[in-house]
């Protein structure tokens, strides 16, 4: 079953303004952008942070979607959220099977330089946190092309190992791991803003389950994702 998009009576349109006010659109296309712009361009985490912001936008939205309706489709459910919130000129949903979909974005680079949110780090982080909300399934996004260009793909990857990988702090972890290979401890810990106890347990966690391996180089410990990922 797929959310109704008709008209004003959208549940779509209805969860974003509860969420975000009746301006959700103008405000993600303005304020947000500018301010992503501003954190991507100065800091070297900052692919990372807004990776974060889209995540967790995504994960609020997702949960707020699903108290509404339990059966909703989530590729047509994705969809409807972009048609609302533009970080996309487009995007299609192809290939959909049980380990996951391509979608495929178009006009992205377009729509960003007109102040939209159609980043690939964003739009990663929120198709994740999106689709992880709504199938209580791990949802890791590869980018297949820049999406700086007027077309792009983004491969998204599904995995039923979701009850390890449910928080947001584990997601941070195994996002920064598939863009830093071989972290050091202290390094993951300066660059999430975790504590160094909290960041191990969590590596722990992860590892338990198959997720993350480490591998000793002399008094340092690098992380790694396993093959599963």
């Amino acid at each position: 079953m797929g959310l109704d998009s008709s008209g004003n009576g959208s549940k779509v349109g209805e969860v974003l303004e509860k969420i975000l006010g009746r301006s959700s659109s103008h405000l993600l296309r303005n304020a947000c952008s500018s301010l992503i712009s501003l954190v991507e361009a100065s800091t070297p985490e900052g692919g990372l942070l807004v990776y974060m912001f889209g995540l967790r936008l995504g994960e609020r939205v997702g949960e707020a979607i699903k108290s509404v309706d339990h059966s909703i489709n989530p590729w047509g459910a994705l969809q409807e959220v972009n048609s609302h919130l533009g970080m996309a000129e487009s995007l299609s949903v192809q290939d959909i099977g049980p380990e996951g979909a391509i979608l495929r974005v178009t006009g992205a680079g377009e729509v960003r330089k007109q102040g939209g949110m159609s980043g690939c780090n964003f739009l990663r982080g929120f198709v994740a946190g999106f689709l992880s909300a709504l199938t209580g399934q791990l949802v890791l996004v590869e980018e297949s092309g820049c999406c700086e260009l007027e077309e792009c793909q983004l491969r998204v990857i599904m995995s039923r190992r979701h009850g390890v990988a449910s928080s947001s702090a584990r997601k941070a972890i195994i996002e920064y791991l598939r863009v830093n290979p071989g972290a050091y401890l202290r390094q993951m810990s300066r660059d999430l803003g975790m504590s160094l106890g909290s960041l191990r347990w969590h590596l722990n966690v992860l590892e338990r389950s198959g997720l993350v391996w480490e591998k000793r180089k002399g008094n340092m410990i690098e992380f790694y994702l396993s093959d599963v990922l």
